[in-house]
Formats: C-alpha cells, structure tokens, sequence
C-alpha cells in the first residue's frame, strides 16, 4: 500500500514537473509532445503504465473543471504516448479539443487554434491506428461538421471563414481541398478498404456528396455535378454490397441527391444564356 501511494506521489510530482517544463519551453515553440517518453520512462521502466495513464486522466479533468487548459494538450499528448493502442482516448480528446474547448474562448482566432488541435490529433490517432474504423469515421465527420455545415457551433464568424482558415493550413490540408472535398477523400479511401468500418463513414461521404452537388448546382458546374454523381454510383454499390440489410435509413439521401442532381443541367443552361 505504501510503495503504491509512493508511486502515485512520483507520478504526480512528475506531471507537475512536466508542466513546468512545458511552460519553459513554451516560449520556443516546442510541440507538447517532445520528450514525454524520456520523462515518464522511470514510471514505465516500473510497469505502471495503467496507473499512470489514470492519473493524467484525473489531473486532465481536474484542470478542464477549473478552468486551466494550458496543460491539457500536453497531457492529452502523454496519454496518447502511453496508450497510442487506446483509440477512445484519441477520439475523446480530439473531440473535446475541437467542440467544447474552443466555448471558452473569447476570440475566433484562439477558438480556431483549439479546432485545429483536435484536428490534428484525430489525424495522427487515424495514422498509429490505421484499422480503428471508429476514428475514420470521427476524423471524416470532424473535417465535414466542423468546416462546413456547423461552423458557428466552433464560435466562428461564419462558414466561409471557417471554410478558408482550414482551405489555408498547409499542415491540416496540403492539398488545399475544401473541407466537405477532404472529407470524402478520407472516407472514400477508408471504404475502399477490406476491414469492417462503421456504417457512419458511408454517412459521412454521402453528406459530403450532397454538399458537393448543391455547390456544383449553385455555380453551375455541371461536370463537377457529373463527378460528384460518379462517386454517389460508387458509395452507393459499397452500401448496396456490404450493408443490405440497412438500405431504407440511405433512401433520404439517394431522393435529395436525385432532386439536385435533376437541377444541374438546368444550372448550366442558366450560365450559357447569361
């Protein structure tokens, strides 16, 4: 009992040593991440781990409660280190980092900056774990909510600059897609795959390709509507394959996509005639 409440006073005292640490170093812009293993290697060299990743969860939680978030990327980044195997702690986090955190927050810019966290923790959970189908679907459906159909939910002015902060970030989107356009890129490679995934993710793409078809009818943009039905044909005959049994809760989305799709010839005969 002693040399476990001993241990539990090591882990804490090196947690606060890590936050001081991060504080020192914050000035040189030095990712959170940078010598976790080092730190804690005492603690795991024990074969603690479990503890310890419990402890950080607590002292997580306790700095959320009161207010404090400096450390918690920080410590959101120990626990992912520990566990990287751990794909609910990748998607809780990443999930609290790009929806309630940013409530706190009083200004767009400093809201984006948590929104931008999560999304780049989802992003490398979704690299350590390529076969966790659940933080496929949470990062698919992160890049679509977030940047396109709710933007005001993350505190931003509006969706058009929410829309252009993720189009400009070289690291979150190097291609330099539309949100809704890196979304189902992700979701159609993920798909493709021969591991199960969640349903969800055809979700995801199908809400991607209605978004895509209501732009291309507004600029209309008939081959771009072409494409966008292609990839509707091929979503479709993935869920008509794999998901039978599930085909009535699709039939929404195929009716609204038939109903803009109709639109787009019309769309272009309006461009011609201008």
């Amino acid at each position: 009992m002693r040399g476990r409440r001993g241990l539990s006073m090591l882990v804490i005292a090196l947690l606060f040593a890590a936050a001081h640490w991060l504080r020192a170093r914050q000035a040189e812009q030095l990712k959170p991440q940078t010598g976790a293993s080092e730190l804690l290697a005492p603690v795991l060299l024990g074969g603690f781990k479990g503890l310890t990743v419990d402890l950080l969860w607590l002292r997580a939680i306790q700095l959320q409660e009161e207010g404090d978030f400096f450390e918690l990327p920080f410590l959101y980044g120990l626990i992912s280190e520990l566990s990287p195997e751990l794909t609910e702690a990748w998607s809780f986090n990443a999930f609290n980092m790009a929806y309630n955190l940013p409530a706190h927050e009083g200004t767009p810019e400093a809201r984006w900056r948590w929104v931008r966290r999560g999304l780049l923790l989802i992003q490398e959970g979704l690299a350590r774990n390529p076969q966790a189908g659940d933080l496929g679907f949470w990062h698919a459906y992160m890049l679509w909510h977030l940047a396109t159909r709710d933007a005001l939910s993350a505190g931003l002015d509006s969706e058009d600059r929410y829309a252009a902060l993720f189009a400009s970030d070289g690291e979150l989107n190097p291609e330099g897609l539309r949100s809704s356009q890196a979304a189902f890129a992700l979701a159609h490679e993920l798909l493709q795959r021969p591991e199960p995934h969640t349903l969800r993710l055809d979700y995801v793409a199908f809400s991607c390709i209605e978004e895509e078809l209501v732009r291309a009818v507004a600029e209309a943009d008939s081959a771009a509507g072409d494409r966008w039905l292609r990839a509707c044909q091929e979503v479709s005959k993935h869920v008509v394959t794999r998901h039978p049994e599930v085909l009535d809760s699709f039939e929404p989305w195929w009716r609204r996509i038939l109903a803009v799709a109709q639109r787009l010839p019309q769309a272009a005969d309006g461009q011609e005639d201008d």
